[in-house]
């Protein structure tokens, strides 16, 4: 009976909503944030909204815009932004965060709480960080598509399932901080100049400072405009607040063979002049965990299929009925073991633990691990095991 005076009491409440009205801000007063980029430099912040500018038709949009403002706090910035444009803020449809190398070593934590907190971001928006400033990545007109924050997406939305790529947002990133040692990885992104593969085209820049008065500059493109292609083939490994270091493809891979469940991508290895391009049809990585000897192991099944054979004394063969030897499969092994061991071991030469150990061995051991913990990761080891099947 509770229960059911609890439904009518909502009902009625709901009703009564929509008999007084609520107010809506319509689409015209709204500024459409779809990317935003944070940036840091001593003690002020600088916040970059790509917004969808409102047109008269409320369907569509009449163009894009990247406004920028500094201010001593995340909610100062966006303020300025705000009444410059005249229009409220709307963050929820902004599905993509950078940051800047200056906020990485900072008080990155602190920016994306009081994002989620205060600004109606979603947890779930994809995060990565900029090989220098995330401004220059959020403005950056890219050869494949208007939007920089819309061709960000889609890269790592496709590239996120591949272990070339690392594809976290910022729910991932706050769960990260708060294990025991707060390591954490993103996507470093950095950008390339290409030739245009279209002419014309308009883009349009404004900036406010610390006044919160509008200035800066605008451009429009013709066949000189500069355009990018983004590249996403480092990340950055962090430690808490501190920037630790960039690591490489290899280290990708390593961190997503164990932390992703992984259905596409390439493992190629070569046996003297012969190259074989394995597919990845899926991969998984469960781990085990051995407190007393402070050792991990991570057991890695992988279903491939051969792809190509790059062979100079082989002319004519059906790549169908080729069976990879004994040998290349123990080469698919040590390829994959010593990504995941170069992610560990650069990471762990840097006290981060990358794995979460700590969290594992903590779940195995309970309160018995608090008197084994000193110096755990230094003690530590991660035999990795790599099963194969071939398709």
């Amino acid at each position: 009976m509770k229960r059911q005076y609890k439904w009518i009491a909502f009902l009625i409440a709901f009703a009564l909503t929509f008999a007084l009205g609520v107010k809506i801000t319509p689409l015209s007063e709204r500024a459409i944030v779809a990317g935003l980029a944070l940036d840091m430099e001593g003690e002020e912040f600088t916040v970059s909204a790509q917004i969808l500018l409102p047109s008269e038709n409320d369907s569509k949009s009449s163009g894009i815009i990247v406004s920028s403002a500094k201010g001593s706090t995340i909610g100062e910035a966006l303020a300025k932004i705000s009444s410059e444009s005249s229009m409220l803020i709307a963050m929820s449809h902004c599905n993509l965060v950078i940051l800047g190398e200056g906020l990485i070593a900072r008080n990155a934590y602190s920016a994306l709480d009081y994002l989620i907190r205060n600004a109606y971001l979603s947890e779930n928006a994809l995060l990565l960080t900029a090989e220098g400033k995330a401004k220059d990545i959020l403005e950056c007109k890219t050869a494949y598509s208007e939007m920089s924050s819309f061709y960000i997406q889609r890269e790592l939305l496709v590239y996120g399932n591949y272990k070339e790529a690392v594809r976290r947002n910022i729910k991932d990133y706050l769960a990260s901080y708060y294990t025991e040692n707060g390591a954490n990885w993103l996507t470093k992104v950095r950008k390339r100049e290409t030739e245009s593969p279209q002419s014309g085209g308009n883009t349009e820049s404004s900036s406010s400072g610390g006044s919160g008065q509008s200035g800066g500059s605008s451009s429009s493109g013709g066949g000189s405009e500069k355009v990018y292609v983004l590249e996403f083939d480092s990340c950055a490994i962090i430690r808490k607040n501190e920037f630790c270091f960039s690591g490489n493809e290899q280290v990708i891979s390593g961190i997503n063979f164990v932390t992703a469940s992984l259905d596409k991508g390439d493992v190629v290895v070569k046996e003297g002049n012969v190259s074989y391009c394995f597919y990845i049809v899926k991969s998984k990585c469960d781990l085990s965990y051995s407190p007393n000897d402070y050792e991990a192991t991570a057991k890695l099944n992988m279903d491939l299929f051969l792809k190509e054979i790059v062979d100079p004394n082989c002319v004519n063969f059906d790549i169908a009925d080729v069976e990879p030897p004994p040998s290349v499969n123990e080469l698919v092994k040590t390829y994959v073991i010593d990504a995941v061991t170069a992610a560990f071991e650069q990471s762990r030469a840097r006290g981060v633990d990358i794995f979460d150990l700590y969290g594992g061995f903590y779940g195995k051991a309970g309160k018995k691990w608090y008197g084994l913990s000193e110096n755990y990761l230094e003690k530590s080891s991660l035999k990795v095991e790599v099963n194969v099947k071939y398709f």
